[in-house]
């Protein structure tokens, strides 16, 4: 009998949500920005690090990734040692200092 291993999707969401890693108001804007802003803290991060400290499912985080590519907040490279790694642009970097700055205005 062959064991498949199990994938973070729904079911992980909903893990997330009960155990209270997750919000349900959590939008996609929220993941977004706290993916740009956990890479504003390390610049540049290996792509799994960045993954399984976001939160995400796999198919939220490759959204995100790619969105913030097409917007040309993040670019992925790859590094000899590290392999592919994900690093803010000058434009991601101002987007988390503005927007951060702005949240904690009321």
């Amino acid at each position: 009998m062959k064991i498949q291993s199990q994938q973070k999707g729904t079911f992980g969401t909903y893990l997330d949500l009960v155990k209270g890693k997750r919000s349900v108001e959590q939008s996609s804007d929220d993941l977004l920005f706290g993916l740009l802003k956990s890479l504003s803290e390390t610049d540049p991060q290996p792509i799994p690090d960045v993954l399984s400290t976001s939160g995400m499912s796999v198919s939220e985080f490759a959204t995100s990734l790619q969105t913030l590519q097409e917007l040309d907040m993040v670019n992925v490279g790859e590094e000899e040692d590290r392999g592919k790694v994900v690093a803010l642009t000058a434009g991601g970097a101002r987007f988390v200092s503005f927007r951060g700055g702005a949240e904690g205005e009321d």
